[in-house]
């Protein structure tokens, strides 16, 4: 069993029908079991990448934890599977041996459809096809060998994907599925060498504990995720920033949140001059203004929040952008210092009828928020025109 070889180790995974996060945490899950200590979980993924790449030779404890993860006898582990289904994936996994910049121009035209998709229509409409082309398509060519700037760009590519599955888990409600995504990213991060990358995904994973109400926890990612930015390009870095100042805007640190803003605007104009990040190209100004304007609602700042929210609504043509930043307009209007209810309900009437459209439980999770704000005042007929218009989408009740 010493020194089983890493094509071994990926068929017997590919025999369970694991992909390589999975198992990791079935070898978490065996070592619980067992009472021995592991790497974490994005440790153990770069380790099984490393081994079924032949990077390093798996150590005999990992032998073992590979044994009991896959519950076979020790001796078995280094045998091949000998099915024919077995057969053909070993045969599958040497045909896709290699990999070139055409493979990974293939992948990104894909990532850029579903992200067309995702913000037209919902995530919820394209999630099956996405997570079945991440696991089917992408991930066993994980394995590949190639040139290292083609393999770096391969793992780029498979974080942005992650990325917009779990976006895409999110808007079908999969909170946890969404978190596994994001946790599996980092690791494929780190592999290609880009700090920006890896500063976006602890963004990304500071975003949604935000959206959790875990307040310390979003700080933490995404000032860790500002810091490894510092010497990055301009625009890039600028979206890293207004990460970093929607979480404090969350602590209630006004003098901090409009600090950090400011930066993000000063990063953003300097930009043009450096070579921007591939995944840079799914994200514009737009973007910017409205997390401007989502830091400015969260300070109590509802006028600039709305003209924030504007400017972006002057770019943003797709359904599912247009809905959240509807609905950043509608509590501007709501919080501004002389709130105007009859402008709120007509903005929220119109991010009513987007969401209606789309697939997206984060979108009516917006539009929940928005309705509690509006809630104390239903007694103006056009807010309780707005809260019945609501009742086929959400709760309008609930708290």
């Amino acid at each position: 069993m010493p020194g089983t070889d890493g094509s071994t180790l990926r068929a017997r995974r590919r025999e369970r029908r694991w992909d390589v996060p999975e198992m990791a945490r079935q070898l978490s899950r065996a070592a619980r079991e067992t009472g021995q200590a592991v790497a974490a979980l994005d440790g153990l993924i770069r380790m099984i990448y490393a081994w079924e790449r032949g990077d390093h030779a798996i150590s005999e404890r990992y032998e073992l934890l590979y044994a009991a993860a896959l519950q076979i006898e020790p001796h078995r582990l280094g045998r091949l599977p000998d099915d024919p289904a077995a057969r053909k994936e070993d045969t599958d996994s040497a045909s896709a041996a290699q990999i070139s910049a055409g493979d990974v121009a293939v992948i990104r035209g894909m990532l850029d459809s579903l992200t067309a998709s995702d913000r037209q229509f919902g995530g919820g409409h394209a999630l099956a096809y996405a997570m079945d082309y991440l696991q089917t398509i992408v991930m066993p060519r994980m394995n590949a060998r190639g040139d290292v700037r083609v393999l770096h760009d391969l793992y780029a590519v498979t974080v942005e994907l992650n990325l917009r599955a779990a976006s895409m888990q999110l808007d079908a409600g999969h909170a946890r599925e969404s978190r596994r995504l994001l946790g599996t990213s980092f690791p494929l991060a780190q592999e290609t060498g880009s700090p920006i990358l890896a500063a976006w995904v602890l963004s990304r994973c500071g975003e949604q504990h935000l959206q959790d109400g875990m307040i310390e926890q979003a700080f933490a990612y995404t000032s860790a995720a500002a810091a490894m930015s510092a010497r990055s390009a301009p625009a890039a870095r600028s979206f890293i920033l207004i990460k970093h100042a929607l979480a404090l805007s969350a602590t209630g640190d006004r003098t901090a949140t409009l600090r950090v803003v400011g930066d993000a605007w000063d990063a953003y104009h300097r930009a043009g001059n450096a070579d921007e990040p591939a995944w840079m190209r799914a994200y514009g100004l737009e973007h910017l203004q409205h997390d401007e304007g989502r830091c400015l609602n969260n300070l109590g700042l509802g006028d600039q929040a709305v003209r924030a929210a504007e400017r972006s609504l002057e770019i943003r043509t797709l359904s599912r952008p247009r809905a959240f930043t509807l609905a950043v307009k509608t509590l501007g209007y709501v919080r501004g210092s002389n709130p105007d209810f009859d402008a709120a309900c007509t903005t929220g009437h119109e991010l009513i009828a987007v969401t209606a459209e789309i697939a997206s439980a984060r979108v009516r999770t917006q539009v929940a928020k928005v309705l509690r704000a509006l809630r104390p005042h239903q007694a103006k007929p056009a807010v309780k025109d707005l809260l019945e218009a609501a009742r086929p989408l959400v709760d309008v009740h609930a708290e």
